[in-house]
């Protein structure tokens, strides 16, 4: 596990540091600005920057579907952090990636057969792990599941990066 504060990682764990070619957002990192602890304020344009070190930002189809539903439906700090998120993948430009068909359809089954909880958070780790990307996130409980899969994930924890070591990079 690595931190990542002013600019450096400074290693835990005696691991060594993931290098991916892709760094999936989830919707929580995205939304964090808005959403995120009060007080603390945080460049989510400069944090990105900081932790892709070269690598590609992107979204899902499937986070920005989650996104626009949560603006469209819900009320308050969510709904304008959701609007926040999609001006800001807008404005960035942060590619948007299509979803396969047999993740969607996989992920869908298992969703309505009650095996799994949170649809977007499953396709996020499928996808991630197809893709031999990393994910950054605001959701402990995702990033824990990330690391269960393998997958490398960045969590922001009080302005600094966490990363919680994977196998896939």
């Amino acid at each position: 596990m690595f931190f990542l504060g002013e600019g450096k990682f400074q290693e835990k764990a005696g691991s060594t540091s993931p290098k991916c070619r892709m760094v999936l957002l989830d919707s929580s990192i995205l939304m964090y600005p808005i959403k995120g602890k009060k007080g603390l304020t945080v460049n989510i344009e400069s944090a990105l920057s900081e932790i892709s070190g070269g690598a590609e930002l992107a979204v899902l189809n499937t986070t920005m579907e989650e996104l626009k539903f949560l603006r469209s439906r819900a009320k308050g700090k969510t709904r304008i952090a959701a609007d926040f998120a999609l001006e800001f993948i807008k404005q960035l430009r942060i590619e948007v990636i299509d979803v396969d068909e047999d993740t969607l359809a996989c992920v869908s089954k298992a969703h309505e057969e009650g095996k799994i909880r949170d649809f977007y958070d499953e396709v996020l780790i499928k996808t991630a792990k197809k893709l031999r990307a990393s994910v950054a996130t605001m959701d402990m409980g995702l990033a824990k599941r990330l690391k269960e899969e393998g997958v490398t994930c960045y969590f922001l924890s009080n302005r600094n990066w966490v990363i919680v070591s994977g196998n896939l990079c």
